[in-house]
């Protein structure tokens, strides 16, 4: 279930600091196509584990999410608390890490690298999902 926005806000307490975060996300699994949307919340001290909790027990609509997303965000902010935003998230940001952590991933290894690496192998290795090392390892001694 794709996050659509993410919105995590800050505060300092007499016991340090500590976290709320709200997120919208769309649910696939339901059938209507415009009501497919929560609004769900984590909050605890950082470092703590957070107690979770959704605003929506019945999807709604993206608009509807919206508000309530805004509304928990405008409490938290101008509440007693005084929680400030430290960083928004939107679906299109995290697909960008995901990209540039696919680049990052696949540019470990060179392919000069990679290539003199399996020279050291038999192909079937790398090509065939049922291969079986069945052969005892020996020492280069």
């Amino acid at each position: 279930m794709p996050i659509i926005r993410s919105t995590r806000l800050e505060a300092e307490s007499r016991s340090g600091g500590k976290f709320y975060e709200v997120d919208i996300f769309e649910d696939f699994t339901v059938d209507h196509p415009s009501l497919r949307f929560k609004v769900n919340f984590r909050f605890a001290a950082i470092g703590k584990t957070p107690q979770t909790g959704t605003k929506t027990p019945n999807h709604v609509s993206l608009g509807g999410a919206e508000v309530i997303f805004q509304r928990l965000i405008d409490d938290k902010k101008f509440g007693p608390s005084r929680y400030r935003e430290v960083h928004v998230v939107t679906e299109a940001f995290r697909r960008d890490l995901r990209a540039a952590d696919e680049r990052r991933a696949r540019s470990i290894v060179c392919d000069a690298c990679e290539a003199q690496v399996r020279r050291l192998y038999r192909p079937d290795i790398f090509t065939d999902a049922q291969y079986e090392a069945d052969e005892p390892i020996e020492d280069d001694e």
